[in-house]
């Protein structure tokens, strides 16, 4: 893929809605604040964290919108 192509699609990619995004362990890992091995091994083993998607059994994916109401939820508990 081409530098012009990569722009094309980082383009489209950031005039997606945020609430319409999916995320990687990474991507999850960056909105949070904390590592991928974090992400991985601690909080997408709580019961209270947003399950994730796969399509046909590939890597875990989260939507950014479940992500960022858990934050929230996290955040009203400890006020």
């Amino acid at each position: 893929m081409s530098e012009k192509d990569l722009a094309s699609v980082a383009l489209v990619a950031a005039s997606i809605p945020g609430k319409l995004r999916w995320l990687d362990t990474e991507g999850v890992g960056a909105m949070l604040g904390y590592s991928t091995a974090q992400v991985r091994d601690r909080l997408s083993q709580r019961e209270d964290f947003p399950k994730p998607a796969r399509i046909d059994g590939g890597h875990p994916r989260w939507k950014a919108s479940e992500i960022d109401e858990w934050m929230e939820r996290q955040r009203a508990k400890a006020a």
